[in-house]
């Protein structure tokens, strides 16, 4: 007998509505919070900040969210992807392999390249891969370039995908990654009342803790 879809479509639904609490901090859009801001300013009472009994807010529709969107979130709220992380420098050029979108530190001051698409793409892997073979090669460079920036170079960079999903493929050919520390994010598109939002979800990835 073919499974209750019904039922699997509410598994579903509670399986997103339990990850908002932690990803609220994420969204694109924050048309709510500036007109709260607004009502405060003009005198009203200030919006009442929620307790923790409260239920969750609902999801609408997913949305579909473009690089550009993606991409403008995590330059501006890092931490979606990790705690401590830190974007330093966008659009380094990397001779033949192309820019480096989003270059990062972690918590750990550890270099991190950030990569991004908004479909599965398998040819993600393969420029993080060549990028991450450019900063290698160039640390003199990137000691110059990044003075002010207290990077620790005795740890090799770390590669973080985000994507809003990873091919079979792409996932057995991390099986066979065990010199580079990669971390594959999956990133959700909700519809909100005010926008559009996302939430990200930590996959899969190598811990390797690689070091020079």
């Amino acid at each position: 007998m073919e499974p209750n879809k019904s039922e699997e479509g509410s598994e579903q639904h509670q399986s997103v509505t339990r990850g908002l609490d932690q990803v609220s901090h994420l969204f694109l859009s924050h048309v709510a919070e500036r007109a709260a801001r607004g009502r405060s300013r003009n005198g009203s009472e200030p919006p009442v900040a929620p307790q923790d009994n409260q239920p969750p807010n609902v999801l609408l529709t997913s949305r579909r969210v473009n690089r550009r969107q993606l991409l403008s979130l995590l330059r501006e709220q890092p931490v979606a992807l990790e705690e401590g992380m830190k974007v330093i420098d966008v659009d380094l050029p990397c001779e033949t392999f192309g820019n480096i979108e989003l270059l990062a530190l972690d918590g750990t001051d550890r270099l991190a390249i950030i990569g991004v698409d908004d479909k599965p793409n398998d040819s993600l892997l393969l420029h993080g891969m060549a990028h991450w073979d450019w900063l290698v090669g160039n640390v003199a460079l990137l000691r110059r370039m990044y003075q002010g920036q207290a990077i620790n170079f005795s740890l090799e960079p770390r590669l973080v995908l985000v994507a809003p999903d990873f091919s079979p493929f792409f996932r057995r050919a991390m099986h066979y990654l065990s010199s580079l520390q990669i971390h594959c994010i999956k990133y959700h598109g909700v519809g909100l009342p005010g926008g559009t939002g996302i939430f990200c979800e930590q996959l899969f990835g190598n811990t390797s803790q690689s070091q020079r």
